[in-house]
């Protein structure tokens, strides 16, 4: 059976923590690569390509901090069929790179929308406000956002990340949830 849990290390973050231990876990260590925090250099982006490899892209994925969430990039271009991205996050993380063309965490959504042509739609869940207004216009008709005020105002019982994380569901209820899969 395949592992549905993977541990990205990049600042050492992990090394302390507990939740994932009684799992069946991929653990990829990030830390000794240069090039990586906030952004992503080519010959970084090819390092981490080698080290997930041989992961498959389904399950969970713990990626350190926000400076490294553009490292989702290498997970979706494993996935090659039609989904709908689900992005639980304070940021839209659709932001030009303050420089250069290069990979960055505020800039991989916007990316992704550009190039991963299986993409059919984003939901961005927990995104303030500003952000959700600072999305450039152009993204708009593939992205859908639920603001962190909602959130806050789901029960327990309607909390989909309470739901997805206690049920441990690979596959959310197609009935609900038409055309999204967890990656």
């Amino acid at each position: 059976m395949d592992k549905l849990l993977t541990v990205m290390n990049f600042s050492h973050v992990y090394e302390n923590e507990k939740f994932y231990l009684s799992e069946e876990y991929n653990w990829v260590d990030c830390t000794n690569i240069i090039g990586t925090n906030g952004y992503c250099d080519e010959s970084a982006l090819a390092v981490l390509k080698e080290k997930v490899q041989a992961i498959k892209a389904e399950g969970i994925h713990f990626i350190d901090s926000g400076n490294y969430h553009y490292i989702s990039h290498l997970w979706l271009e494993k996935i090659v069929e039609d989904f709908i991205l689900v992005v639980f996050d304070h940021h839209s993380d659709m932001m030009r790179p303050a420089f250069g063309d290069i990979l960055s965490c505020g800039s991989w959504l916007m990316e992704e929308i550009k190039s991963n042509t299986f993409i059919k739609k984003v939901l961005i869940i927990g995104l303030s406000k500003e952000q959700k207004e600072a999305i450039p216009k152009e993204y708009l008709d593939k992205v859908i956002c639920i603001c962190e005020e909602e959130v806050a105002k789901w029960s327990e019982q309607d909390n989909l990340l309470i739901y997805l994380v206690t049920q441990r569901h690979n596959h959310l209820d197609v009935e609900v949830f038409h055309q999204i899969r967890m990656y």
